[in-house]
């Protein structure tokens, strides 16, 4: 049974003869392959995932129907075991990734100079960058030091993007920061001039307003990070142990929302979704009491939508 606090609860559990069915598949089996990556596999069993998705990686982009994508990942941030998920994730979204990164802390170099090791290798850059990198995690109880600050921000990441597109040749998906989870002075900090949550919250406006470019992604990590809750996303032990940007157990539904993203650019969203509306979006049978006898939006059941008990679901 799905648990309401998995952080993806609209997948069934693994199951318990996972490993079992990964050794199973010594030859490339795309059915399989996505069957497996249907479950709420955790950190672990993507990275299993992964690893034959690399090595059958010629032989299923010669054989499979899924879209061959080449990810470069640039972050300011430890994500080895991000690189680890996505593979394995891309497969439910029906994209077949190969990923490739950069060395540490080398940001403005992997996408800036000719000698990036990116450069005519990848399609789409990610950029997973963090307010410290950005300069908005301290605060600046000043109102122009705060809007300065934002500029430069936003300064930064037009020159790295502008730099993906043009030294790379690649399109770029771009993030948003989550805010903080402690707030300075509560209620009064999305208010507040120079408070990180007041620069992150305008940062985040502006990446869409003025970075985001035609062909580019935006993947909201920020809402990501609001529906599972801050408290539980930021994990300050992770973050000064290995600099990573987030608790180990979201990683999933992060390369889950990552892949999501890049499935969309390769024209691989859904389009339809089925369900059965009768009792549920309106009130009655409609292939028995016919368009006039159903009820609907009356603003009471049975004619009001029922939401179900988890949203997620």
């Amino acid at each position: 049974m799905v648990e309401d606090n998995e952080p993806m609860p609209w997948l069934l559990p693994a199951p318990a003869d996972f490993r079992a069915r990964l050794k199973a598949l010594p030859a490339p089996d795309e059915a399989a392959l996505r069957g497996l990556a249907a479950y709420a596999l955790d950190v672990g069993q993507l990275g299993r995932l992964s690893k034959l998705v690399a090595n059958q990686f010629e032989a299923l982009r010669k054989t499979s129907g899924l879209s061959a994508l080449r990810l470069g990942l640039v972050s300011s941030h430890t994500t080895d075991f991000i690189l680890d998920a996505l593979p394995a994730t891309g497969l439910r979204h029906g994209v077949l990734l190969s990923c490739a990164t950069t060395p540490y802390g080398q940001v403005a170099q992997s996408v800036m100079e000719a000698s990036s090791p990116l450069a005519g290798q990848v399609d789409v850059v990610l950029f997973a960058l963090d307010p410290y990198m950005l300069g908005l995690a301290a605060p600046r109880l000043d109102r122009d030091e705060g809007a300065k600050a934002v500029d430069r921000a936003i300064t930064m990441l037009k020159s790295l993007s502008d730099g993906a597109r043009r030294v790379i040749g690649a399109a770029c998906a771009l993030t948003t920061l989550p805010p903080p989870a402690d707030p300075l002075f509560g209620d009064l900090d999305t208010r507040t001039p120079g408070t990180p949550r007041w620069m992150i919250n305008r940062y985040n406006e502006r990446l869409a307003a003025e970075v985001l470019g035609p062909g580019d992604l935006l993947i909201d990590v920020a809402d990501l990070a609001c529906s599972v809750g801050l408290a539980r996303w930021h994990d300050a032990r992770v973050w000064h142990s290995g600099k990573l940007p987030f608790a180990l157990e979201f990683t999933p539904i992060y390369a889950d929302h990552v892949c999501r993203g890049l499935g969309a650019f390769r024209g691989k969203a859904r389009k339809c979704l089925v369900l059965d509306l009768d009792n549920t979006l309106w009130g009655g049978v409609i292939g028995d009491d016919g368009l006039e006898g159903i009820k609907i939006g009356q603003g009471m059941r049975p004619g009001k939508p029922t939401p179900p008990s988890n949203p997620m679901r």
